[in-house]
């Protein structure tokens, strides 16, 4: 196998509603571990498969977060740029996977 997981074979809308659903599931007062053994039984994973969604989402928030940032620092200097509007992460506040 090529090191990605069984769950790349699941789609990317699939993958951020897992996400979303452990972000819901922690929201509501769950601990991490009870939120992914919940959200792992919810959509037929394993709990690993659940760790490795939510570790994309993190990582995918984090690149939107640092883009955003930048985008922030250009417009300062230059009005023109950044004045589209940004990408925000899917449905969870601007933790998560890009639409």
């Amino acid at each position: 196998m090529s090191g990605q997981g069984p769950e790349k074979a699941l789609t990317l809308e699939r993958r951020m509603e897992v996400f979303a659903a452990l972000v819901e599931a922690q929201d509501s007062n769950m601990t991490i571990a009870q939120s992914r053994k919940a959200t792992a039984e919810r959509f037929g994973l394993t709990e690993q498969q659940v760790r490795r969604i939510e570790q994309e989402g993190l990582d995918e928030g984090d690149a939107q977060r640092d883009a955003e940032q930048g985008e922030k620092r250009l417009s300062h200097r230059h009005p023109v740029v950044g004045g589209h509007g940004s990408a925000r992460s899917f449905g969870t506040g601007g933790r998560g996977f890009s639409p």
